[in-house]
């Protein structure tokens, strides 16, 4: 790829979790990916993560959507190489709210992380505590995630 084409053109995608999915009370849950924007000519979005095909300093951000409930807190965590647990690999970034009156909450954020390699993987992790299990929103919209490369390190 030419210098000029990176710059213009970086690694980058959007996915979108589109699913029909839920959370048991008081457990981590890995998000997943179903689809992407069309950006993802680097084949960056699999099923339960982003993987970085180039190394550098990435920007990452991200949404979760969690069902309307009264009840608990919610909490959004983003790792990396976490292999599907949300207590492993290394933490970037972490979101938390309670509940407020059976409002749908969404927690987001974003992170620009240094140092990843090819092969890293990034993962988004849900908990809440509403009591039962609470649905991860997946309307359009509703809970995805990006990753930019932004420069070599």
């Amino acid at each position: 790829m030419s210098g000029s084409k990176w710059v213009t053109d970086p690694p980058r995608v959007k996915a979108d979790h589109t699913s029909a999915d839920s959370a048991a009370n008081a457990t981590w849950k890995r998000i997943t990916w179903q689809s992407t924007d069309g950006s993802d000519r680097w084949s960056i979005r699999t099923a339960t993560g982003l993987l970085i095909p180039a190394a550098g300093r990435w920007l990452i951000t991200w949404q979760l959507g969690w069902e309307a409930n009264a009840t608990g807190l919610r909490f959004a965590q983003l790792r990396r190489n976490g292999a599907g647990t949300a207590t492993a690999g290394v933490a970037i970034a972490a979101a938390r709210t309670t509940a407020v009156g059976g409002s749908t909450a969404y927690l987001g954020g974003a992170a620009e992380v240094p140092a990843l390699t090819n092969g890293d993987v990034i993962e988004l992790f849900g908990w809440q505590s509403a009591g039962g299990g609470l649905a991860i929103l997946g309307a359009p919209g509703d809970t995805w995630i990006t990753a930019r490369w932004v420069a070599l390190d």
